[in-house]
């Protein structure tokens, strides 16, 4: 959902009252940078920090995942809090004893705008930083590795889609692309038909290679016993 929200045009990238009434009564310099000005709110700090902390790094990355804490402990729930308190996090409900909350970053394209552009200025490794979230912060992990396949993804997006100007934009002047430059210009390499068949024929003999090499008792191709016929 957080990748087909590149597509959308600037003039729908509104999701919070702050960004559309800023955009909509600036001046034209207001208007230029309101990424920037995005990306302030996002990391709490001026748009231009280049080492993020753990907290900067987390908003970054939940506004493009769909990360969720877990929090069971006082410290957890205070890390949670912080990222409601400073890093556009919202809080959807606090339970009767006001000791826990239940938390999510709200889908708002110009915040997504934002960490794609701070992702993309060098300031955050996203892998490694999602490597140190995982391991500072109680969140929810996953069942089967999903937030290295999204993350992936969403890396390719950007790569097609290209880096930002220095106001947030992206240089080619869109957000959107082909399918076959997000499969064959990323994902996958263009091969012509005589590597492909070079490849096959290797793959074939490895194949081949691999299961010589296996015990006697293990022949998936041998025939079964014949039944009877009557």
């Amino acid at each position: 959902m957080r990748i087909l929200l590149s597509i959308i045009p600037r003039s729908h990238l509104w999701g919070h009252d702050r960004f559309a009434a800023r955009y909509r009564e600036g001046s034209e310099a207001v208007k230029r940078e309101i990424v920037q000005f995005a990306v302030a709110k996002l990391l709490n700090a001026d748009y231009n920090t280049k080492k993020l902390s753990n907290n900067q790094a987390l908003a970054c990355l939940s506004q493009r995942l769909p990360i969720e804490f877990n929090s069971t402990n006082y410290l957890s729930q205070e890390k949670e809090r912080e990222q409601v308190e400073g890093y556009m996090r919202v809080c959807l409900k606090i339970d009767a004893a006001f000791e826990s909350m239940t938390t999510t970053s709200s889908s708002e394209p110009i915040l997504s705008e934002a960490a794609y552009f701070v992702m993309q200025t060098g300031s955050l490794n996203a892998p490694k930083a999602l490597k140190s979230v995982m391991e500072g912060f109680s969140i929810s992990k996953g069942d089967h590795g999903e937030f290295l396949v999204l993350l992936l993804l969403i890396l390719v997006r950007d790569a097609a889609v290209g880096p930002p100007d220095e106001l947030g934009r992206p240089i080619k002047g869109k957000r959107w692309f082909g399918l076959a430059d997000f499969l064959y210009g990323q994902l996958f390499q263009k091969q012509d038909s005589s590597s492909q068949l070079v490849d096959a024929k290797s793959n074939r003999a490895h194949a081949s290679e691999g299961f010589s090499k296996r015990s006697p008792s293990f022949q998936p191709f041998r025939e079964g016993p014949r039944l009877p016929s009557h």
